[in-house]
């Protein structure tokens, strides 16, 4: 499955409740359950080792695109949007 990326910028509080977390946190549609675990290869060499979880929502994310948050916005300008490849593993 390929995602567009973008990113959140802030240490605000999600949709979720949880503060927004660096390598942790993602935003999705609502296809996506809370929880939902995001692995994306691109990122495999972060601190996270490429492994997301949904824990915030955003009016402009589609089904189809995820927001993945950051911690500056400088870093969130620099990476940009880009079209990567997403492994969805839904929590029931």
């Amino acid at each position: 499955m390929h995602q567009h990326t973008q990113q959140l910028i802030g240490h605000e509080k999600t949709a979720s409740g949880a503060n927004a977390s660096v390598w942790y946190t993602v935003a999705a549609g609502k296809a996506y359950p809370m929880g939902t675990i995001i692995y994306i290869p691109y990122f495999k060499n972060s601190p996270n080792g490429g492994w997301f979880v949904v824990q915030d929502r955003g009016g402009a994310i589609t089904n189809n695109k995820i927001d993945v948050y950051m911690s500056t916005y400088n870093e969130c300008v620099s990476f940009g949007r880009r079209n990567l490849e997403c492994y969805i593993y839904l929590v029931k």
